[in-house]
């Protein structure tokens, strides 16, 4: 069966690459690779009966137990090890972080004349050499802070491809009708092992020391890669590369126009990118607040985050039946209202006499429950409306303004809380949660209860 798959699904994407522009086509012939696994359409489970899918899940789990790992350690290393400051710091999270902002969109491009699970292999490869040069450095007594720092950008260059790639890959492994169930399955994978991500690091620094447990990410992003080897639709939406370089600018250039010109798909991207620059605005001024303001101390403030984590994956359970029964517009809207309540109850605990730890769990489960709901309802949205050709260049054109503007955000946001105080840096973070709704209101998404075939394919028939 995996064989009959693997067969049709690499002779679609050589149809695929001679009727690019015909997404239909597209969604048919891959389809008829998905009809050997006789998954019945609208099962809450059916995305995971797909081994294509299973394997996906696989490699995104393994990737993301290595960036938790490598995003917490790298850090530490700086300041346990080195004796480093909090600008050190500051630029280690910036440089895994600006990639996006950089090259993200040139990125998008290029993987649409490349075969997207290859190249999320080799992302995974790469990283899994790099992360070995912290250890290595460290044992020959020639690690740095400049070294550290290196490591982190370079990480975060391969991680653009792996999330442009990983990204457009998905809806080719499931039924459209599926699409947002896979991503919510995909975002619940992510939010556990974000839960797990402090007693897995916290677990590796017991038994070795901080650079030493790098190791472990490099076996990690070497798992990663190797499930991918097992993922069946290889040929997914890509070509050769065989293009010269005036087509590449052509397609940059059309995509860039697509994102831009498309009301559903900017609004989308200007409401992921207002959440995420909200989050990472208060993220800072919400550390100094909870160590400084409420007094809670540091092992007890990394318990009641993963605590808090705990809020994201439950959305991600339930996410996609609140969808279905209040609508994508309102569940955005509820949750950038539950979002911004969230985040207020964290400056307005000392006044509602909350203790510290439950002001701080409470707050970091609502924000994360708020920000999953949002994320599936909107997951859907991109795939559906996008023709199949563009969906690469689309997506790395929604990831170089979601998440390039994270890095931004956060340096603005500790502006503040350093020049005027934690509280207001709080506050306004809550009012820019409620205004992260607007561009969807404003959209003609405000209309839509499903996304829209899913809508047209629950009106009766007319004989």
């Amino acid at each position: 069966m995996e064989h009959r798959i693997r067969s049709t699904a690499v002779r679609c994407g050589a149809d695929h690459r001679r009727h690019s522009r015909h997404s239909a086509h597209f969604d048919q012939c891959y389809s008829s690779a998905m009809r050997d696994e006789d998954v019945t359409p609208g099962r809450p489970d059916g995305a995971l009966r797909f081994p294509a899918f299973r394997w996906y899940l696989g490699s995104v789990a393994a990737e993301a137990v290595s960036d938790s790992v490598v995003k917490g350690v790298l850090p530490i290393i700086a300041v346990s090890t080195l004796g480093a400051g909090a600008t050190a710091v500051g630029a280690i999270n910036a440089a895994s972080l600006v990639a996006f902002l950089v090259i993200s969109v040139p990125v998008g491009a290029w993987i649409e004349r490349r075969r997207r699970t290859r190249v999320m292999a080799w992302s995974a490869l790469a990283r899994a050499v790099v992360v070995l040069a912290v250890p290595l450095l460290f044992v020959t007594d020639r690690l740095s802070v400049i070294a550290v720092v290196g490591v982190a950008a370079v990480v975060g260059v391969a991680d653009v491809f792996y999330t442009n790639s990983s990204a457009a890959v998905l809806p080719a492994l499931v039924r459209p009708d599926q699409v947002t169930e896979a991503y919510a399955r995909r975002q619940s994978v992510a939010t556990g092992i974000s839960i797990l991500s402090p007693v897995l690091t916290s677990a590796a620094l017991r038994v070795l020391t901080a650079p030493l447990s790098l190791v472990l990410a490099s076996a990690s992003y070497l798992a990663s890669a190797w499930t991918l080897r097992n993922v069946p639709l290889r040929a997914v939406p890509g070509g050769g590369g065989q293009e010269q370089g005036g087509r590449f600018v052509r397609d940059l250039r059309e995509g860039l126009a697509f994102v831009a010109r498309h009301p559903v798909v900017r609004a989308v991207v200007l409401t992921t990118a207002a959440l995420n620059a909200a989050a990472m605005f208060g993220a800072g001024a919400e550390t100094v607040f909870a160590l400084n303001d409420l007094g809670i101390d540091v092992p007890t403030l990394v318990a009641t985050q993963a605590v808090g984590a705990l809020g994201g994956f439950v959305a991600s359970l339930v996410a996609v039946p609140l969808v279905r029964r209040a609508g994508i517009a309102r569940t955005l809207v509820g949750s950038a209202v539950a979002g911004a309540a969230a985040v207020a109850l964290l400056p307005a605990s000392p006044l509602l006499g909350m203790t510290p730890v439950v002001a701080v769990a409470v707050s970091t489960s609502g924000w994360s429950f708020a920000v999953i709901c949002a994320s599936v309802a909107l997951a859907g949205v991109v795939p559906r409306v996008t023709p199949s050709h563009l969906l690469g260049r689309v997506m790395s054109n929604m990831q170089f303004v979601t998440l390039g503007s994270m890095p931004l955000a956060a340096l603005l946001g500790g502006a503040v809380a350093d020049l005027t105080s934690p509280t207001l840096a709080l506050w306004l973070w809550s009012a820019l949660a409620v205004a992260a709704a607007a561009p969807v209101v404003l959209s003609p998404i405000r209309s839509w209860h499903a996304l829209p075939d899913e809508e047209r394919d629950e009106r009766p028939q007319r004989r």
